[in-house]
């Protein structure tokens, strides 16, 4: 409770009234208990039905509960939860003051106590203007020599009575206990005159029973002093002859003249000037400094880390190193840029920076360099020009050469790559994640792509041509702009070629369709600046050739294996087999597929070439035979089924079975049949080398042969071909339309040249991004100048800032959402029209003094808060709510600074840097995209498609905030959820994305290995890249520097995307979960079971302490299995030939059936160390814990 709420004076009427929910008022009783305890043993005082008020004069000291109540039974209920009431005094009829009660919470019971008031602390009366008195140890001060000090004893309720008053006593003491200062009364002061001197500030209160009560600090008076210092110009390096001018920042005290006069300012050790608040500098010596303020004695020379010292270094302005910007390409201007010692340049290292470019090239203003060998830069006219540290280029010439900079003595260097732009092996293919088929063959509406490799297209904007073989100079297709990936080495341009009717009937169409005859189609892939040359050959491009055919032909059919790299003719039974089928112009259509022992199928049949025909001339000759295995699958729309072949009849075999198919389907609702291609069919063997098998009936004499596909570039976990398609301005037009072209088109390629970086590169998040964005940033995405500060009155800012004015606190609504309630009381010292307590007199009148000044009002209302520093920083201002999604704190822009410095080539946490967030629409989509990333929102948005998951994506964005809308009032996070589901996820169709949804474990073991040393590396002494730590901060990022076992475990099963959300558990949670929840978390019991890369080892005692560890390795030979584990142990890993001691993220080697592993002793109530697999990703099965209390809670959450 609060304590001038809490204390009822002994003797004192007070008054309750009660605020019933529903019910009538008379029927309201009342119980006064002595005590916490409610019972009947110590019930004083009930009254029943008497209505909602009650009164009560408190005679005798101690504690009391009072509840209020319709029926009897309810006061059991009431009794566990004692609520708060706000008290205040109230003159009755006869002229007393009485207390009343009238505001209490829900549960109508609340505690009092009832005392003698009396005094219960003394503390130091704050002079606004001038500190004198410093807070040291509990009841220990420091007082200012010569400057009056004011101390006031406080009473337990707050507001003395004149006769609690008149009974106190307050007095000072020096060290020798003489009264300096005697006085009545709750304050006194005095002047504390004597250096060192200890001061006693008393006071002694009489109670109205006769019992003394005192209470005592004590002060010591000392001298003001230096506290801080710091120089008029941020850094440590400073240059030769620039003054320097040192303040004084802190004193112990308020500081005044003769303060400022004792100041005594030192240059290493040496006085150098006696008084004043400044000390000015300037030295052509280059060398280290220190300088320090002192009023009593200098103590650099012990330690130059105080804050009362400044330590720098005189040097001059060097080259520091080279960076480029952008790729070095004939044809595209980079930048190259020198960073220097000092951020900027003086007029004379202006003219003396010397670059050596010993290439040929355009320079930015377009005037061509013709000596192409030891260019040499100077830049002697410093008017108007640019920074000369940063040069603007475009080579003309491909090759590696070595450029340098210099101003001074140092020199650097660095090697740079100048590539040619080119294009080559191009190909029609399918694209089924990492590969894609080369197509020769294909029909209309399919899905299809325009492949090529490439070499120094990062970045650039290509167009696709498509051109019909008859007329190669007028093309019958042309893309929108794609932005090719940056760091990609192939183009890859999806493609569907559509039938056009001109004005034709139904019947006119139906004819042409039966006339359309077969074209052939090539493509080219161009720049879409005319400008700019990319090496390719045209006649590489004519000869890829690609049938377009209007029949629903079956081009190919045969085995194969899961991802379609393999084909396959004669393979072992245990292998996994595999059916794929490429039809043409029957998208959507349903085949049906018979798989038969070849035995008894006439030749002529199977050597039909895959020919449709009518099912009734088909049944006739598979009537009587049985089908081992079929299946239905319906033609995707790229033209392909696959089928998986059951082939479990056939498990005993002793001789090679043939295996043919046959196809059915229904075409304009006549069914119709296929048979499989003799040169196509299977031979399954059992046990026999390829080489014992007789072919009868065939030619073929490979067993297996390849898939003519290219190997695409690495894009794991992408089985979807729209993941990593690039986003297109028709596509963000279908979300704003009312954006212009520019801002669509600059919005459109940042975000595809990042989102690969920044793995983002996904259909869900590509819809979730832009449903974010779409309600932060508005329909027509305009980058504003980030958030609107502009208040122009007191009551705004109070409704939108609450929390920074008023005392109150946080409730939930009924809908969960949380809400600020701020405290309400009339007869606060401060409070506005409204009764809101104000938190202090200063911010009563804060309000308006902030009004209609933008950048004062962000640097209150954001100070201290999201990582922003104090008001005078300026960081809520620097910070306000900038770019897409409007990021907003010092916090949050490190922690995306850290995201994309290096994608970005500059900070964000400088001032221009953050303005550029709000001007720059490249850096404002960059920004948004790495918040994205840094918060791990990228990971949670794949498979989020419910309203709780989209929930989750919103809030790891933001808070849920209130918003009007034309109909009325909504939230942001309502409208973000209505934005995806009924736009941006069927833009970016969401629902047939096929991103790969398996567990990582490659990725997780390379995560793994990134933290850990080799047991090798323990005995060399190597330092630990992570230490072992039981700490608490175990599922942040920030947490990954220390780890013990079970926080490395949980980490990984993270990494591998067995979870959507870090998991805060223990070994003992990790087993009973196991225990719990063995399909996702599968324990082997099987003493011979061998473990596979990504299980995790455990055992747990039953007091919770265990160990754990993941495998990244087994070698069945030698049955040792490679761990990596968290460990603060001494052993005899495998390997080694002695004990080693451990305290960290190790590689280790055991075996198997060590004391470590499976023959980890079983005694003191510990389990069994077993190998247990992670199974199920989080976008099938998520598993959650939830903390309540000291207890864990598991959630399972079937996708």
């Amino acid at each position: 409770m609060d304590n001038k709420k809490q204390y009822i004076r002994k003797g004192q009427k007070v008054t309750f009234s009660a605020k019933l929910k529903k019910g009538d008022k008379s029927l309201t009783s009342w119980i006064v208990y002595e005590g916490n305890q409610c019972d009947d043993d110590h019930i004083i005082k009930e009254e029943k039905q008497v209505g909602t008020e009650f009164t009560f004069t408190f005679e005798k000291a101690g504690e009391y509960t009072i509840i209020s109540y319709g029926k009897r039974e309810e006061i059991k209920k009431k009794s566990k939860c004692i609520n708060k009431t706000s008290i205040s005094p109230k003159t009755n009829n006869e002229g007393k003051e009485e207390i009343v009660v009238d505001k209490l919470d829900s549960e109508c019971a609340i505690r009092l106590k009832v005392i003698e008031n009396t005094i219960v602390s003394i503390n130091y009366v704050e002079n606004k203007i001038r500190n004198a008195v410093r807070k040291g140890t509990t009841d220990n001060w420091e007082l200012k020599k010569g400057a009056s000090v004011t101390f006031k004893a406080n009473f337990y309720i707050e507001k003395p009575t004149e006769e609690e008053l008149s009974s106190l006593k307050m007095f000072v003491l020096d060290s020798n206990k003489n009264i300096l200062v005697a006085q009545e009364g709750n304050n006194i002061s005095f002047t504390p005159e004597n250096n060192n001197e200890e001061y006693t500030i008393v006071a002694e209160h009489i109670t109205p029973s006769g019992d003394k009560i005192t209470k005592k600090i004590t002060g010591k008076c000392v001298l003001n002093s230096v506290i801080s210092i710091k120089p008029d110009k941020p850094g440590e390096l400073f240059r030769p002859n620039e003054e320097i001018i040192f303040k004084v920042d802190r004193m112990k005290f308020s500081a005044d003249l003769e303060d400022t006069s004792r100041t005594k300012w030192y240059l290493n050790t040496i006085l150098k000037q006696e008084g004043g608040e400044t000390f000015k500098f300037s030295s052509d010596k280059k060398d280290e400094y220190f300088v320090e303020a002192a009023n009593i004695k200098p103590n650099s020379s012990n330690n130059k880390k105080d804050p009362d010292t400044c330590v720098f270094k005189i040097v001059d302005n060097e080259v520091k190193s080279i960076s480029i910007k952008g790729m070095p390409k004939v044809g595209r201007p980079f930048e190259l840029n020198a960073k220097t010692t000092f951020p900027d340049l003086t007029s004379e290292e202006i003219q003396k920076i010397k670059w050596d470019i010993p290439f040929n090239y355009k320079e930015d203003l377009g005037s061509l360099n013709i000596n192409p060998w030891n260019r040499t830069a100077y830049f002697h006219n410093t008017q108007g020009i640019k920074d000369p540290r940063t040069i603007k280029m475009t080579p003309l010439k491909a090759g590696t050469f070595k450029v340098s900079c210099r101003i001074n003595s140092e020199i650097v260097e660095e090697n740079i790559e100048i590539v040619q732009p080119k294009i080559s092996s191009a190909h029609w293919i399918d694209k089924d994640g990492s590969s894609g088929n080369i197509l020769e063959k294909a029909g209309y509406y399919q899905e299809m792509y325009a492949y090529a490799k490439h070499i120094g297209l990062d970045e650039e904007e290509v167009i696709l041509e498509v051109y019909d073989v008859t007329n190669k100079q007028k093309p019958i297709y042309t893309s929108e702009k794609v932005v090719v990936p940056k760091g990609s080495k192939e183009i890859c341009i999806p493609y569907t070629i559509k039938k056009t009717y001109k004005g034709k009937t139904e019947e006119e169409k139906k004819k042409e369709d039966r006339e359309r005859k077969d074209i052939q189609i090539f493509f080219k892939i161009k720049a879409a600046d005319t400008n700019f040359l990319i090496v390719s050959s045209n006649k590489e491009f004519e000869n890829n050739l690609l049938t377009i055919t209007n029949k629903g032909d079956i081009i190919d059919a045969y085995f194969c294996n899961s991802d379609d790299s393999q084909r396959y003719r004669f393979v072992k039974l245990d292998t996994k087999i595999y059916l794929k089928l490429y039809v043409a112009n029957m998208i959507g259509k349903e085949i049906e597929v018979f798989f038969y022992d070849q035995y008894g199928f006439s030749l002529s049949d199977l050597s039909q070439n895959f020919n449709w025909k009518s099912w009734d001339s088909i049944a006739p000759r598979v009537e009587g035979k049985k089908a081992f295995y079929s299946d239905k699958k319906v033609i995707d729309n790229k033209g392909e089924l696959l089928v998986e072949l059951n082939t479990s009849k056939f498990k005993k075999a002793q001789n090679h079975i043939h295996i043919t198919a046959v196809f059915k389907t229904k075409v304009n609702d006549k069914e119709k049949g296929a048979y499989m291609n003799l040169a196509n069919h299977l031979v399954l063997y059992y046990e026999k080398k390829l080489n014992d098998i007789v072919e009868n009936v065939s030619a073929i004499k490979v067993a297996k042969g390849k898939v003519k596909r290219v190997q695409l570039e690495e894009e794991e976990g992408h089985s979807c071909p729209r993941c990593t398609a690039p986003v297109t301005v028709a596509q963000l037009r279908e979300l704003f339309p009312k954006a212009e072209e520019d801002t669509l088109k600059t919005v459109a390629d940042t975000y595809t040249k990042y989102m690969k970086e920044l793995q983002m590169d996904t259909c869900w998040n590509k819809a979730h991004f832009f449903a974010q964005a779409a309600i932060e940033t508005g329909s027509k995405l305009h980058i504003k100048k980030g958030e609107n500060m502009d208040y122009t009155s007191e009551e705004r800012l109070y409704e939108v800032f609450p929390t920074r004015f008023f005392e109150g606190k946080w409730v939930k609504d009924k809908s969960g959402k949380k809400k600020f309630v701020p405290l309400v009381d009339s007869n606060a010292e401060f409070h506005d029209e409204k009764n809101r307590v104000f938190k202090s007199k200063e911010l009563s009148q804060k309000a308006k003094q902030l009004i209609n000044n933008e950048q004062n009002i962000a640097n209150f209302v954001y100070a201290n808060i999201n990582g922003n520093k104090d008001e005078a920083s300026g960081d809520g201002w620097r910070f306000r709510g900038s770019g897409l999604i409007q990021l907003t704190g010092r916090e949050n822009f490190k922690m995306v600074n850290d995201k994309i410095e290096k994608l970005w080539g500059q900070s964000i946490l400088t001032d221009s840097g953050a303005d550029q967030v709000r001007e720059n629409r490249e850096l404002a989509v960059l920004t948004a995209m790495g918040y994205f990333a840094a918060k791990g929102i990228n990971r949670i948005a794949n498979w989020a498609s419910s309203d709780q998951q989209i929930k989750e994506v919103c809030l790891k964005v933001g808070n849920d905030v209130d918003i009007k809308i034309k109909n009325g009032k909504t939230t942001n996070h309502e409208e973000k959820k209505r934005f995806f589901k009924d736009k941006s996820s069927k833009t970016f169709k969401t629902n047939e994305c096929t991103l790969n949804s398996e567990l990582k474990i490659k990725e997780g073991i390379e995560w793994l290995l990134s933290k850990a040393i080799t047991q090798e590396d323990v005995l060399k002494g190597v330092h630990y890249k992570v230490p072992y730590a039981n700490d608490f901060n175990r599922t942040h990022p920030e947490g990954e520097n220390t780890m013990d076992c079970s926080e490395l475990v949980c980490r990984f099963l993270y990494q591998i995307e067995w979870c959507s959300g870090g998991w805060s558990g223990n070994t003992f949670i990790l087993y009973d979960f196991a225990e719990k929840y063995s399909e996702y978390l599968t324990k082997h019991d099987d003493i011979s079971y061998k473990p596979e890369k990504g299980d995790i080892f455990l055992w747990r005692n039953t007091n919770g302490m265990g160990h754990t560890g993941i495998v990244i390795d087994y070698d069945e030979n030698t049955d040792v299995v490679t761990t990596i584990e968290s460990i603060s142990s001494k052993e005899t890993p495998e390997g080694i030939n002695k004990e080693i001691v451990m305290d960290g993220v190790t590689q280790l080697k055991w075996k198997r059936l060590s004391r470590h592993l499976l023959s980890h002793p079983n005694t003191n109530g510990k389990s069994t160390c077993r190998f247990y697999t992670p199974k199920e990703h989080f976008s099938k099965v998520d598993k959650k814990i939830i903390w309540k209390g000291k207890y864990v809670e598991f959630k399972i959450i079937i996708k």
